[in-house]
């Protein structure tokens, strides 16, 4: 679909039972074809961002909305976080 997002991530936020809050409230929309380009302190999350996407972030409650071309990545069992890193996310 034309102007829809394709990557969205609305108030997303990863709780580490150890560590604490790690992610607090991210949000951004990615249009197909545009580039986002993330910058920040070391530390600030960029990386952390990135592995939630690919439902790679460490071992915690990730909570918030997060879809990639209208699908809910958040639903995603491992079985589907696999099919989406070699097919869609690649």
């Amino acid at each position: 679909m034309v102007g829809e997002p394709l990557l969205t991530l609305c108030n997303l936020r990863l709780r580490h039972p150890v560590a604490g809050l790690l992610l607090d409230g991210v949000t951004l929309s990615l249009r197909r074809g545009m580039i986002l380009g993330v910058v920040g302190e070391s530390g600030s999350g960029k990386t952390l961002t990135g592995l939630s996407v690919l439902g790679l972030q460490p071992a915690g409650q990730l909570s918030g909305y997060l879809s990639f071309d209208g699908q809910d990545l958040a639903a995603f069992r491992a079985r589907d976080w696999r099919r989406f890193r070699g097919r869609r996310a690649a």
